[in-house]
């Protein structure tokens, strides 16, 4: 997700149902870093994966990203799971600043490209 729209991992984790504009092809982030409302253009690879997300969706949940018992992930879950993925992907090094730069290219085609 944060590859395909360059959202901020905090961003991901607070995404909800109605911030995302399929039609017209936006999603609008009020809870940003600079605390001022952000707008996302959706490409086509991002609008493909928030359509399967929205169907996915349990029932009555705002997230559209949650665990398994329905509660959204913190930020600390991203940056583990993030990490998990790049040691998988072959990273030896993998700072929490550096990891994202450094290892994305890796990480295509790993357990991460579905978070």
């Amino acid at each position: 997700m944060a590859d395909l729209s360059g959202m901020r991992r905090g961003e991901v984790v607070v995404l909800t149902r109605q911030a995302v504009d399929l039609q017209n092809r936006d999603i609008v982030l009020t809870v940003t870093k600079s605390n001022r409302v952000r707008r996302v253009p959706i490409n086509d690879a991002l609008a493909q994966l928030l359509e399967q997300q929205i169907k996915a969706m349990p029932q009555g949940h705002q997230y559209l990203f949650v665990q398994a018992k329905g509660r959204p992930y913190t930020l600390n879950a991203i940056t583990r799971a993030f990490r998990r993925a790049a040691l998988k992907a072959g990273s030896t090094t993998c700072a929490s600043t550096t990891c994202a730069t450094t290892s994305r290219p890796r990480l295509v085609g790993s357990d991460m490209g579905s978070t």
